[in-house]
Protein backbone atom coordinates (compact mmCIF):
# COMPACT_ATOMS: atom_id res chain seq x y z
CA UNK A 1 0.00 0.00 0.00
CA UNK A 2 1.26 3.53 -1.08
CA UNK A 3 1.30 5.81 2.22
CA UNK A 4 2.28 9.43 2.37
CA UNK A 5 5.26 8.70 4.39
CA UNK A 6 6.29 5.06 4.42
CA UNK A 7 7.85 3.83 7.32
CA UNK A 8 9.71 0.62 8.34
CA UNK A 9 9.75 -0.52 11.61
CA UNK A 10 11.91 -3.64 12.13
CA UNK A 11 9.29 -5.90 9.59
CA UNK A 12 6.16 -3.64 9.88
CA UNK A 13 5.29 -0.91 7.64
CA UNK A 14 3.53 2.15 8.57
CA UNK A 15 3.20 5.87 8.41
CA UNK A 16 3.14 9.11 10.10
CA UNK A 17 -0.30 10.68 10.80
CA UNK A 18 -2.33 12.84 12.92
CA UNK A 19 -3.33 11.86 16.62
CA UNK A 20 -6.63 14.51 18.13
CA UNK A 21 -5.20 15.95 20.98
CA UNK A 22 -7.73 16.26 23.93
CA UNK A 23 -9.16 18.99 25.42
CA UNK A 24 -7.01 18.39 28.68
CA UNK A 25 -3.69 17.75 26.95
CA UNK A 26 -4.37 21.35 25.14
CA UNK A 27 -5.57 23.11 28.33
CA UNK A 28 -2.31 25.61 28.87
CA UNK A 29 -0.50 24.97 31.84
CA UNK A 30 -0.22 27.94 34.70
CA UNK A 31 2.49 30.48 33.92
CA UNK A 32 4.99 30.19 36.56
CA UNK A 33 8.59 31.28 37.67
CA UNK A 34 11.33 28.23 37.48
CA UNK A 35 12.87 27.38 40.47
CA UNK A 36 16.95 27.41 40.74
CA UNK A 37 18.33 24.91 39.19
CA UNK A 38 15.00 23.38 37.77
CA UNK A 39 15.28 20.40 35.72
CA UNK A 40 13.69 20.39 32.37
CA UNK A 41 13.62 19.33 28.74
CA UNK A 42 13.87 19.99 25.37
CA UNK A 43 12.97 18.70 22.10
CA UNK A 44 15.13 17.10 19.21
CA UNK A 45 15.88 15.02 16.41
CA UNK A 46 18.46 12.78 17.52
CA UNK A 47 18.33 11.60 13.79
CA UNK A 48 17.94 14.08 11.32
CA UNK A 49 15.62 12.37 8.48
CA UNK A 50 14.37 10.16 10.66
CA UNK A 51 11.07 11.37 12.36
CA UNK A 52 11.09 8.75 14.92
CA UNK A 53 13.90 9.95 17.09
CA UNK A 54 11.89 13.07 17.71
CA UNK A 55 13.15 13.20 21.45
CA UNK A 56 12.08 15.19 24.55
CA UNK A 57 15.45 15.14 26.50
CA UNK A 58 16.07 16.33 30.34
CA UNK A 59 18.02 19.01 31.17
CA UNK A 60 18.95 21.42 34.04
CA UNK A 61 18.56 24.92 33.69
CA UNK A 62 19.79 28.43 35.12
CA UNK A 63 17.57 30.04 37.87
CA UNK A 64 17.27 33.02 35.17
CA UNK A 65 15.52 30.99 32.96
CA UNK A 66 12.63 31.60 31.38
CA UNK A 67 9.86 29.26 31.52
CA UNK A 68 8.16 28.67 28.24
CA UNK A 69 4.73 29.03 27.65
CA UNK A 70 4.34 28.59 23.86
CA UNK A 71 7.50 27.59 21.69
CA UNK A 72 6.76 28.12 17.40
CA UNK A 73 7.47 25.44 14.75
CA UNK A 74 9.30 27.39 11.87
CA UNK A 75 10.25 26.43 8.33
CA UNK A 76 13.87 25.88 9.39
CA UNK A 77 12.61 22.89 12.17
CA UNK A 78 11.32 20.17 9.54
CA UNK A 79 13.39 21.22 7.00
CA UNK A 80 15.91 20.11 9.60
CA UNK A 81 14.14 17.14 11.04
CA UNK A 82 13.37 15.72 7.62
CA UNK A 83 16.98 16.55 6.22
CA UNK A 84 16.02 18.80 3.16
CA UNK A 85 18.87 20.75 4.50
CA UNK A 86 21.89 19.87 5.89
CA UNK A 87 23.02 21.32 9.23
CA UNK A 88 26.80 21.27 9.03
CA UNK A 89 26.43 23.93 5.96
CA UNK A 90 24.46 26.55 8.28
CA UNK A 91 26.19 29.83 9.75
CA UNK A 92 26.09 28.95 13.27
CA UNK A 93 28.69 28.74 15.98
CA UNK A 94 29.06 24.68 16.36
CA UNK A 95 30.19 25.25 19.73
CA UNK A 96 27.61 27.01 21.65
CA UNK A 97 24.57 25.63 18.98
CA UNK A 98 23.19 21.83 18.32
CA UNK A 99 20.35 22.70 15.79
CA UNK A 100 19.09 19.05 15.77
CA UNK A 101 17.92 20.83 19.35
CA UNK A 102 14.43 22.17 17.70
CA UNK A 103 12.87 25.60 17.82
CA UNK A 104 14.11 29.18 17.41
CA UNK A 105 10.93 31.48 19.09
CA UNK A 106 9.32 31.49 22.00
CA UNK A 107 7.00 33.27 24.64
CA UNK A 108 6.80 32.98 28.57
CA UNK A 109 7.87 34.11 31.96
CA UNK A 110 11.12 35.20 33.37
CA UNK A 111 12.25 34.31 36.88
CA UNK A 112 11.13 37.79 37.78
CA UNK A 113 7.66 37.27 36.69
CA UNK A 114 8.01 39.45 33.27
CA UNK A 115 5.92 38.16 30.19
CA UNK A 116 9.22 38.18 27.21
CA UNK A 117 8.91 37.20 23.59
CA UNK A 118 12.27 36.12 21.95
CA UNK A 119 14.62 33.95 19.68
CA UNK A 120 17.16 31.77 19.99
CA UNK A 121 19.66 29.88 18.13
CA UNK A 122 18.32 26.66 18.90
CA UNK A 123 16.60 24.29 21.62
CA UNK A 124 13.30 26.80 21.84
CA UNK A 125 11.00 23.68 21.28
CA UNK A 126 11.80 23.30 25.62
CA UNK A 127 10.15 23.46 28.60
CA UNK A 128 12.85 26.66 29.45
CA UNK A 129 15.20 28.96 27.37
CA UNK A 130 18.55 30.75 28.53
CA UNK A 131 17.27 34.01 26.44
CA UNK A 132 19.56 36.19 24.71
CA UNK A 133 18.80 39.44 25.55
CA UNK A 134 19.61 41.46 22.30
CA UNK A 135 16.95 39.52 21.18
CA UNK A 136 14.35 39.07 23.59
CA UNK A 137 11.74 41.54 24.01
CA UNK A 138 8.81 42.10 26.50
CA UNK A 139 5.17 41.48 25.46
CA UNK A 140 3.07 44.69 25.23
CA UNK A 141 -0.05 44.09 27.19
CA UNK A 142 -2.37 43.79 23.96
CA UNK A 143 -0.99 40.77 23.30
CA UNK A 144 -1.50 37.01 24.44
CA UNK A 145 1.50 34.82 24.99
CA UNK A 146 0.30 32.51 22.52
CA UNK A 147 0.38 35.25 19.83
CA UNK A 148 3.34 36.80 20.84
CA UNK A 149 5.31 33.38 20.51
CA UNK A 150 4.53 33.88 16.82
CA UNK A 151 6.01 37.08 16.40
CA UNK A 152 9.99 37.58 16.94
CA UNK A 153 11.27 35.46 13.94
CA UNK A 154 8.70 36.92 11.58
CA UNK A 155 9.55 40.61 12.44
CA UNK A 156 13.27 40.06 12.29
CA UNK A 157 13.34 38.44 9.53
CA UNK A 158 11.68 41.15 7.56
CA UNK A 159 13.58 44.02 9.55
CA UNK A 160 16.99 42.12 8.67
CA UNK A 161 16.73 41.54 5.30
CA UNK A 162 14.98 44.82 4.17
CA UNK A 163 16.19 47.68 6.85
CA UNK A 164 19.44 45.79 7.59
CA UNK A 165 20.48 44.46 4.21
CA UNK A 166 19.23 46.23 1.28
CA UNK A 167 18.81 49.39 3.43
CA UNK A 168 15.48 50.04 2.52
CA UNK A 169 14.04 53.82 2.72
CA UNK A 170 11.05 56.17 2.06
CA UNK A 171 10.01 55.75 -2.08
CA UNK A 172 11.79 52.82 -2.96
CA UNK A 173 9.39 49.98 -4.40
CA UNK A 174 9.45 47.01 -2.90
CA UNK A 175 8.29 43.26 -4.30
CA UNK A 176 7.07 41.33 -1.21
CA UNK A 177 6.38 37.26 -2.28
CA UNK A 178 3.30 35.23 0.11
CA UNK A 179 2.12 38.61 1.60
CA UNK A 180 0.31 36.76 3.64
CA UNK A 181 2.64 35.07 5.93
CA UNK A 182 4.16 35.37 8.72
CA UNK A 183 7.50 37.08 7.57
CA UNK A 184 5.51 38.81 4.28
CA UNK A 185 2.84 40.21 6.48
CA UNK A 186 5.75 41.71 8.36
CA UNK A 187 7.46 42.82 5.95
CA UNK A 188 4.35 44.86 4.46
CA UNK A 189 4.27 46.52 7.87
CA UNK A 190 7.71 47.93 7.57
CA UNK A 191 7.54 48.74 4.40
CA UNK A 192 4.31 51.24 4.49
CA UNK A 193 5.67 52.04 7.41
CA UNK A 194 8.46 52.89 5.76
CA UNK A 195 6.97 55.15 3.18
CA UNK A 196 7.08 52.71 0.29
CA UNK A 197 5.72 51.34 -2.81
CA UNK A 198 4.25 48.01 -2.05
CA UNK A 199 3.66 44.91 -4.42
CA UNK A 200 2.82 41.34 -3.24
CA UNK A 201 1.89 38.36 -4.25
CA UNK A 202 -0.84 35.51 -2.64
CA UNK A 203 -1.93 31.76 -3.25
CA UNK A 204 -5.67 32.55 -3.31
CA UNK A 205 -8.71 35.63 -3.74
CA UNK A 206 -8.96 34.48 0.18
CA UNK A 207 -5.66 35.45 0.59
CA UNK A 208 -5.87 38.72 -1.27
CA UNK A 209 -9.28 39.80 0.58
CA UNK A 210 -7.80 38.97 3.93
CA UNK A 211 -4.40 41.62 2.95
CA UNK A 212 -6.66 44.33 1.17
CA UNK A 213 -8.63 44.35 4.93
CA UNK A 214 -5.65 44.00 7.18
CA UNK A 215 -3.31 47.12 5.61
CA UNK A 216 -6.14 49.52 3.78
CA UNK A 217 -3.21 51.32 2.02
CA UNK A 218 -2.28 48.12 -0.31
CA UNK A 219 -3.51 48.75 -4.07
CA UNK A 220 -5.61 46.08 -5.37
CA UNK A 221 -3.44 46.07 -8.88
CA UNK A 222 -0.36 45.49 -7.15
CA UNK A 223 -0.97 41.99 -5.70
CA UNK A 224 -0.39 39.49 -8.23
CA UNK A 225 -0.41 35.30 -7.95
CA UNK A 226 2.62 33.57 -6.77
CA UNK A 227 1.27 29.90 -8.13
CA UNK A 228 2.68 31.04 -11.43
CA UNK A 229 4.99 33.80 -13.35
CA UNK A 230 1.85 36.42 -13.75
CA UNK A 231 3.09 38.29 -11.05
CA UNK A 232 5.90 39.50 -13.40
CA UNK A 233 3.56 41.33 -15.56
CA UNK A 234 1.77 42.66 -12.89
CA UNK A 235 4.95 44.14 -11.44
CA UNK A 236 6.68 45.03 -14.68
CA UNK A 237 3.16 46.92 -15.68
CA UNK A 238 3.02 48.89 -12.78
CA UNK A 239 6.86 50.35 -12.57
CA UNK A 240 7.49 51.68 -15.89
CA UNK A 241 8.60 47.91 -17.00
CA UNK A 242 11.21 49.24 -14.75
CA UNK A 243 10.97 46.64 -11.37
CA UNK A 244 11.11 47.49 -8.29
CA UNK A 245 13.91 48.37 -6.07
CA UNK A 246 13.78 45.60 -3.53
CA UNK A 247 12.59 42.04 -3.64
CA UNK A 248 12.08 39.81 -0.61
CA UNK A 249 12.15 36.42 -2.23
CA UNK A 250 10.57 32.92 -0.62
CA UNK A 251 9.91 31.35 -3.99
CA UNK A 252 11.71 28.61 -5.38
CA UNK A 253 12.69 27.16 -8.74
CA UNK A 254 11.51 28.11 -11.90
CA UNK A 255 9.49 30.96 -9.52
CA UNK A 256 12.62 31.95 -7.99
CA UNK A 257 14.15 32.92 -11.27
CA UNK A 258 11.08 34.79 -12.74
CA UNK A 259 11.29 37.02 -9.41
CA UNK A 260 14.77 38.21 -10.81
CA UNK A 261 13.03 39.79 -13.66
CA UNK A 262 11.17 42.06 -11.12
CA UNK A 263 14.19 43.51 -9.93
CA UNK A 264 15.58 47.11 -11.85
CA UNK A 265 18.94 47.75 -12.41
CA UNK A 266 20.81 48.04 -9.35
CA UNK A 267 18.15 46.47 -7.24
CA UNK A 268 18.62 44.60 -3.85
CA UNK A 269 16.94 40.58 -4.56
CA UNK A 270 16.67 39.63 -0.85
CA UNK A 271 16.42 35.91 -0.50
CA UNK A 272 15.16 33.89 2.77
CA UNK A 273 14.90 30.88 1.53
CA UNK A 274 17.08 28.23 2.68
CA UNK A 275 16.30 25.40 0.57
CA UNK A 276 17.66 26.84 -2.86
CA UNK A 277 19.90 28.70 -0.67
CA UNK A 278 21.88 25.25 -0.35
CA UNK A 279 21.11 23.74 -3.48
CA UNK A 280 22.76 26.05 -5.63
CA UNK A 281 20.05 27.32 -7.48
CA UNK A 282 20.98 29.72 -10.38
CA UNK A 283 19.73 33.04 -9.20
CA UNK A 284 19.74 34.58 -12.87
CA UNK A 285 23.11 35.33 -13.63
CA UNK A 286 21.48 38.45 -15.41
CA UNK A 287 21.34 40.24 -11.54
CA UNK A 288 24.66 40.43 -11.09
CA UNK A 289 25.00 42.01 -14.88
CA UNK A 290 22.73 44.65 -14.09
CA UNK A 291 24.46 46.08 -11.06
CA UNK A 292 21.78 43.68 -8.42
CA UNK A 293 23.05 43.23 -5.10
CA UNK A 294 21.96 39.85 -4.15
CA UNK A 295 21.51 39.52 -0.18
CA UNK A 296 21.14 35.64 1.14
CA UNK A 297 19.12 36.33 4.63
CA UNK A 298 19.61 33.90 7.94
CA UNK A 299 18.99 34.50 11.12
CA UNK A 300 21.23 32.10 12.26
CA UNK A 301 23.96 35.13 11.36
CA UNK A 302 23.05 36.83 13.99
CA UNK A 303 24.51 34.11 16.79
CA UNK A 304 27.85 34.14 15.48
CA UNK A 305 28.33 37.86 16.45
CA UNK A 306 26.16 38.97 19.34
CA UNK A 307 26.88 42.56 18.73
CA UNK A 308 24.76 42.39 15.42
Amino acid sequence: MLLTSNVKLGNVWGTYTYIPVTPKIMAPRKEGIAASGSAGYFCEILVPGDLSSLSWIKTKYREDAVRVSYSALNFRDPMIATRRINITTLPYDKTTSNLKRLGMEYSGTTSSGSRVMGIVPCQGLATHVQDYQHLSWEVPEEFTLAEAATLPLAYCTAYYGLILRAKLRAGQSVLIHNGAGAVGGAAIRIALARGCEVFTTTSSKDKTEYLMKTFPALKKENIGHSRSDAFVNTVLSQTGCMGVDVLLNSLSGNLLLASARCVKSGGHFVEIGKYDLQTNSSIARGLIARGCVIHGVQLDELWLDCNK
